[in-house]
């Protein structure tokens, strides 16, 4: 589970997808499946979004040291940049 406090979830999931298949982040969130609503507890978070098959697959082959190579470019992005999350 990856939890975004204060963060869109749909934005940032679709820019790690951006990244990881080389696409833009608007391509990213029309792929099917892409940040759908699966579930949400009444009041507000948590709740669950899909994935498209794109990020899926790209998660699932990625090594290790891909998923590093991505973490800095992605936290550089736009929402995450502005609430300081930085790769470790």
């Amino acid at each position: 589970m990856l939890i975004l406090k204060n963060i869109g979830p749909v934005v940032a999931i679709a820019q790690l997808e951006a990244l990881m298949a080389d696409c833009t982040r608007e391509e990213a969130g029309e792929r099917p499946r892409s940040g759908r609503l699966l579930s949400e507890s009444e009041g507000g978070p948590p709740f669950v979004v899909s994935l498209s098959d794109t990020l899926v697959g790209a998660l699932a082959t990625a090594t290790r040291d891909a998923l590093a190579g991505f973490a800095e470019p992605w936290s550089m992005t736009g929402e995450l940049r502005l609430y300081c999350w930085r790769a470790l």
